[in-house]
This record gives C-alpha cells, structure tokens and sequence, in this order.
C-alpha cells in the first residue's frame, strides 16, 4: 500500500501566512480574489511578510508583523524602500528583487488609492531596479520536444520509486507537460484552471493571465486528446472529483496541482529524457519552447504576443531576435 504525503493547497498556505499579516493586508490579498491567481496571492503574502518583518527591526519600538498599522506605514521613504531592496539583493537574484517591488507597490498602491489609508506610494520614488536582458533563449528543438513526451509516455529512465508512481501520474503529466509546448501557458495559470474553464467544443481554455485579465487560449487536436484521456481515467477511478468547480489538473491527494509540484515534474522528465539539459529546463522554458516553435512555422509575431499574452511587444520581440540569430548561426549549415 502507497501512504501519500498530505500536501497543503495554495489557499492554506495563504491562510497560515494571513495569520502574521496586519488587517490591511490580509484585506489587499483577499479581496478581489478573482482578478489573481490564488499562486499570486500567495507570492504577495511572502512577500509582504518579508518586508514587514524588515519594518519590525527598523522601527524603533518592539513591534510584531501583525501589529503593524498604516500610520507605520506611512512613515517609510523612498529612500527606506531603496535600502531595503540593497540589502535584498545581497541573497536574491535581480529578476527577484524586482519582483519583491512590484510585490510592495501593489500593496502600497492599495493603501494609497483604494483605502486612502496612507498619503504615498514610496515605491515610485525609489530607484529602478534594472534586470539584465539575455539575447538568447533557452528552448526545445522538436526533436528534444518528442523525446520529452516519449519518455513521459513510457516512462524509460525514471528511477524504480519513480516508476511506481509514474502509471498514475502518466496521463496527467503528458496532458500538463504537452499543454505548455502547445500553448504557451503559465505555470500559475495552469494551476488555477478549473473543469468549468475547459470548453471542449471550441479547444479552448478560459484563462486568467496576469493582472486579473480573461482570455481564451486555443489548444490543438492533440493537446485535447491527451486532455480527455487524463479527465476519463480520473472520472472512472475518482468521479467525486469531476465537477465543474474541481481543479483541471489535481495530485494523488485529489487536491489541486501546486506551482510547486509543476517546478519538481518537469526536471524529473528532463532528467530521464534529456539529462544534458537537466539544469537549463523548466516550465517557464517549455513557454519559451512553444513561443520559438510557433514563430518559427508562423513568423506571426503579433498573433504569437496574443497567445503569449504579452502586453508589450518588445517582451514578443525576444522570441523573434533569438530565431533570427539561429538562422544566421545556421548559414555553415553543410
């Protein structure tokens, strides 16, 4: 008998994090719960906490993370966020302490604007934080995209636990795994599809992308094939999870499928398919996989912003500069 670890859901783990924040922000992370991902609320709450535990050691009473007020609030600087953030660089990567300042002035932006409960929004004083751009892409080759989905079909070079559990998670994973290559999903967005979100006459998913917006993203024959046999396997061994309202995607524990397991199966595939690619693949690469493979049949850049759900064009344009370079890189071809 296999005894399963019990994992927590994005809505727990959001609880528990509630538990050390103020009331201001526990109301920022639970209204409008619709325009972000329960994934993203969870980012902001770490977040946030982060922060507020560094305001604790700055001010000077002996204050808990909970116990802080607006009027707290209201006392940080431009120059407070821009030292805050120095010092979160040490540890954290560029991309990341972007990140945790986004994360900040969305929450001040809440306090300003909606609540009125504090005069400024610090953050738009303080320094940009400037990340790094790469003129390369990592990705798949179609011949490296088929050999993904033949290991994860047969499961050839998983290890002998993996195995046990890989004849339950087969049809699941291949239906994930074969989705970002198909259409270019984000793991967040992944991980909030519901049943109710999938319209199988259209081959379409109800997406919500970033920042709260809908979109309907297509899907091709394939991907719905692999999509059915998942949701019929599962309907026959476990039809009380087959609602409307069930998770599109769940794990063993008939909970719903978490970033984080996203983020350890794919590195397990990789590993057993492509172990040279082991420390350069994740989800995030397979996105980039789809947007190469596509403007590479296409050279439709805007279409391919649309499905990538870019709000810039210059974000799209990465795609298209790495493909031109791969043509260029190509010319000694014989």
């Amino acid at each position: 008998m296999i005894f399963l670890k019990e994992k927590r859901t994005n809505e727990e783990i959001l609880i528990g994090l509630c538990r050390q924040l103020p009331e201001f922000a526990v109301d920022f992370l639970l209204t409008r719960d619709q325009e972000r991902t329960s994934s993203t609320r969870v980012g902001y709450a770490r977040d946030f906490l982060v922060f507020l535990e560094y305001l604790c050691g700055e001010f000077p009473e002996e204050i808990e993370t909970k116990d802080i007020t607006p009027e707290h609030m209201d006392q940080v600087t431009p120059q407070d966020i821009d030292i805050f953030l120095t010092k979160y660089a040490k540890t954290h990567k560029p991309r990341v302490v972007s990140h945790m300042k986004t994360s900040i002035s969305a929450f001040y932006t809440y306090l300003c604007y909606t609540m009125r409960q504090v005069e400024k929004n610090p953050c738009e004083g303080a320094q940009k934080i400037r990340i790094p751009q790469k003129d390369y892409v990592i990705y798949l080759t179609e011949e490296e995209q088929e050999k993904l989905l033949a290991t994860i079909e047969g499961g050839v070079g998983l290890t002998e636990k993996q195995q046990v559990y890989h004849k339950f998670l087969k049809k699941r994973d291949i239906a994930i795994i074969f989705l970002f290559l198909d259409t270019g999903l984000r793991v967040s967005e992944l991980c909030s599809l519901r049943i109710r979100n999938l319209d199988i006459r259209s081959h379409s998913l109800n997406v919500v992308r970033k920042r709260g917006k809908e979109s309907q993203i297509f899907y091709s024959d394939k991907a719905g094939e692999y999509i059915m046999e998942y949701l019929q396997e599962r309907k026959a061994c476990r039809p009380h999870t087959y609602t409307p309202d069930s998770p599109l995607f769940l794990t063993l524990q008939n909970t719903p499928i978490s970033l984080r397991e996203v983020q350890s199966m794919v590195p397990k595939y990789v590993q057993a398919a492509l172990p040279e690619k082991m420390q350069k693949i994740s989800p995030h690469k397979l996105r980039s996989t789809f947007a190469m493979s596509f403007y590479a049949a296409t050279h439709d850049i805007l279409t391919l912003q649309a499905r990538m759900g870019h709000e810039s064009l210059t974000t799209t344009n990465i795609y298209v500069k790495a493909a031109k370079e791969n043509i260029r890189n190509s010319r000694n071809w014989r």
